[in-house]
């Protein structure tokens, strides 16, 4: 026979194990996406995810985030440590891929096939660096196919599904929006091959009878999750631990004071903080100087 078949009576139920289940649950050894328009905090996202499961979890994580140069990636995780909004990174464990994206389908003959190449260096790179969480942004940059083609996206996804069984490996696919929309661009073959994707999304709020974004949230960090699929229980968890979906969370460190409306500003704070980097600027002048007076006639 060219199949197999088991008695019901015979199987065993499996339990499914998440990743950073009670902040950001991923199911385990599965394809997950994370879809978001451009600027509203993808990468930083993947960043949380990443300094998260080191903590939590066995194996290293890498990271393929082609839209940020090296020097942006370091930038980056130093704000997110200094705003705490991750506790800690351990570096040694995190391997940052820095080159550019490469195509993983190629075209032959009129088919599109997945570049057996490449697809195979990258699996050998997890298994040598013993990578079980790879994280790699954006998906289409490594496409290369038609977006919208359902058999394409099949082609691209089926060695991933495969991975994750094989190398015993969670991986994190990054998708941008469509536009004016927070829908996943591109074919639906793609959500169809993952077994959890979320979204993200700015704040809102009420303004009389319009909804808005809400600036205070945004200026403070915060951004809207939703899990938009769920195919290994991931929602309960979500609600165990946030008691809502969708729920907010605060990936991005407080943008400049002059974006925050009016009424949440703290004048005290801006006078001492603007009198601190005055002080400094003119320290490192060739006038220095320990009278300080013409700040105050500054500020």
């Amino acid at each position: 026979m060219i199949f197999e078949s088991k008695k019901l009576s015979k199987t065993v139920e499996t339990v499914q194990k998440f990743i950073l289940d009670d902040c950001f649950p991923i199911p385990i050894n599965t394809t997950c996406m994370i879809s978001a328009k451009g600027g509203v905090g993808k990468t930083n996202l993947s960043l949380f995810i990443a300094s998260k499961y080191i903590n939590r979890h066995d194996g290293n994580v890498a990271l393929w985030l082609t839209e940020d140069e090296e020097g942006n990636i370091r930038h980056r995780v130093n704000k997110l440590l200094e705003h705490n909004i991750i506790d800690e990174f351990n570096e040694h464990r995190t391997e940052l891929i820095i080159n550019n994206p490469l195509h993983l389908v190629k075209t032959i003959n009129k088919e599109f096939v997945a570049d057996e190449d490449v697809f195979d260096s990258l699996k050998l790179f997890c298994i040598e660096k013993d990578i079980r969480l790879l994280v790699i942004d954006p998906l289409l940059a490594f496409y290369g196919g038609n977006e919208n083609d359902n058999s394409q996206a099949r082609v691209f996804m089926q060695p991933f599904i495969n991975w994750c069984k094989e190398l015993d490996i969670t991986i994190i696919l990054i998708h941008h929006s469509s536009k004016g929309e927070n829908n996943t661009r591109g074919a639906g073959a793609f959500i169809d091959a993952v077994r959890s994707a979320y979204t993200i999304s700015m704040p809102l709020c009420e303004d009389g009878k319009m909804i808005v974004e809400d600036k205070e949230k945004i200026a403070q960090g915060f951004r809207v999750i939703t899990c938009t699929k769920d195919n290994r229980g991931v929602i309960p968890l979500i609600y165990k631990h946030y008691n809502n979906n969708p729920f907010e969370m605060r990936l991005i460190p407080p943008i400049d004071i002059l974006h925050i409306p009016k009424s949440n500003i703290n004048f005290d704070s801006i006078i001492q903080n603007a009198k601190a980097r005055a002080l400094i600027a003119f320290e490192e002048t060739i006038f220095e100087s320990d009278d300080n007076s013409f700040i105050e006639g500054l500020l």
